[in-house]
């Protein structure tokens, strides 16, 4: 009895058949297993009462934005970086219309932080509400847009997210602070972190600034009595 003999050709074939029937089941398996974005953005709205050295405002403050999230529903990815802002506006107290407000203008002229640095983020959001909104009361509308990898606005209907914080009308009168650290009721040990550090390093060097003033005064009056 003869033994038959392989074609090579047909072997060839046939590995190339198998490979091409696993690489197209293995698309189909990727193309089942895909993610689909559900973007979804959280934010809690926010009355702050300025009560108690306002210990409570700038805890609601810090609870305001802290609630400020987001998360990838469809891909399981957490999107609370990809957060920005898009404007704040001031509504009216007839609530009839809206103010859209400057915050590079709020940031830059009261030096909160440093001229330019503000990017929108919802971290040095907070820090404008610290130092400026805090002292200002009024309805204030957060609108928020989160994103893409190529830092464009995803345009997700859940992605889209408003916040109103109200800041009540006994929290008006200490814009003083912002030049003053002297000035009672505005500034206390419930400020946030970052904040403290920043207002430490100013006092500081107006200490620093004084020492040098004494130090030239003193000298002049070695000087003069020479």
């Amino acid at each position: 009895m003869m033994n038959p003999q392989i074609n090579p050709y047909c072997s060839i074939l046939a590995v190339v058949v198998l490979a091409a029937t696993f690489c197209v089941v293995g698309q189909a398996a990727d193309k089942s297993n895909a993610c689909i974005p559900d973007p979804v953005l959280y934010a809690s709205d926010e009355i702050i009462v300025c009560e108690s050295m306002f210990e409570d405002a700038h805890r609601t403050v810090e609870n305001a934005f802290a609630s400020v999230t987001a998360y990838d529903e469809g891909c399981d990815e957490d999107l609370s970086d990809d957060i920005r802002v898009k404007q704040i506006n001031l509504i009216k107290p007839n609530g009839r219309y809206e103010i859209a407000l400057d915050l590079d203008e709020i940031a830059d002229t009261f030096d909160i932080l440093p001229a330019g640095t503000y990017d929108y983020t919802v971290a040095k959001t907070q820090k404008l509400f610290h130092y400026y909104f805090i002292f200002k009361p009024g309805v204030y509308k957060i609108h928020y847009y989160i994103e893409d990898d190529d830092g464009n606005p995803i345009d997700a209907f859940r992605a889209k997210r408003e916040q109103v914080i109200i800041v009540g009308d006994a929290c008006s009168g200490c814009l003083g602070c912002l030049g003053c650290d002297r000035c009672a009721g505005c500034r206390d040990d419930y400020i946030p972190g970052f904040i403290r550090d920043q207002d430490f390093k100013r006092l500081l060097s107006d200490w620093l600034l004084i020492g040098l003033s004494l130090l030239v005064m003193s000298s002049y009056g070695v000087l003069t009595k020479r």
